[in-house]
C-alpha cells in the first residue's frame, strides 16, 4: 500500500444506528441480509475518509470507507459482520434517515450528473461515477458513499474500538491491496 492516501470526503450524521450497506437496497437495507448494524453510537456528526490507492488492472480505486467516531487510537478490531454490494457502491447512513431517501429515483449515464446533492440512489452514483473526484463523498451530511474497490461482491465490515472499549470507527475493507 505504499501509493495509498486518505481523504476526509465529508462529515454525516448518526442517530444512535450507523447503517451499511449499497444504496441500491435502500430502503430494502432494513433486510438484515443486506446491511450490517452498528448500535450504540452516540449522536452527532462523524468525519467519513476513503482509502485509495492504485490496483494493478484497476487503475486508482479505493481501499477502505471509515466512519471516524473518536479521535481515540484504535486498540483492537471485530469484524461485526459482511455487506453486499450489486451496483459498486457502498454506504454509511443513519437508519433514522432511511425514510427519507428516495429509492425511486431513476437515472441514465447522460443525466446522473443532474441528481448531484440529492438523497437518493442516484445522488449516490453521481458521487461514485464522478471521473474527476475520488469516486467518494457525501450527500449533505445523511449519507457517505464511495466506489467499492474492484466492484460487485461481499466486503467485511470491521468495529475498532479505543482502550475503553468504545466505538472509534467503523470500517469497509474492499480488500483492493489483495486484488
Amino acid at each position: 500500500m505504499e501509493d495509498a492516501k486518505e481523504v476526509c470526503v465529508g462529515v454525516i450524521r448518526v442517530d444512535g444506528t450507523l447503517l451499511v450497506t449499497d444504496p441500491c437496497y435502500v430502503p430494502e437495507s432494513l433486510r438484515p441480509d443486506l446491511v450490517t448494524r452498528v448500535d450504540g453510537i452516540e449522536p452527532g456528526l462523524y468525519p467519513v475518509y476513503v482509502t485509495t490507492g492504485t490496483v494493478e488492472g484497476w487503475g486508482d480505486r479505493a481501499w477502505e470507507l471509515r466512519v471516524r467516531i473518536t479521535p481515540s487510537a484504535m486498540q483492537r478490531s471485530e469484524r461485526v459482520g459482511f455487506v453486499g454490494v450489486d451496483s459498486g457502491q457502498m454506504a454509511f447512513l443513519s437508519e433514522a434517515l432511511v425514510p427519507d431517501f428516495d429509492h425511486k429515483n431513476e437515472w441514465t449515464p447522460e443525466t446522473v450528473g443532474q441528481h448531484v446533492g440529492e438523497f437518493s440512489y442516484a445522488g449516490a452514483c453521481a458521487i461514485t461515477l464522478d471521473p474527476d473526484g475520488v469516486r467518494a463523498g457525501t450527500i449533505d451530511t445523511r449519507m457517505a458513499v464511495a466506489e467499492s474497490g474492484c466492484g460487485d461482491g461481499e466486503y467485511p465490515v470491521y468495529v475498532e474500538r479505543d482502550g475503553d472499549g468504545a466505538i472509534a470507527a467503523v470500517v469497509v475493507d474492499f480488500g483492493a491491496d489483495d486484488a
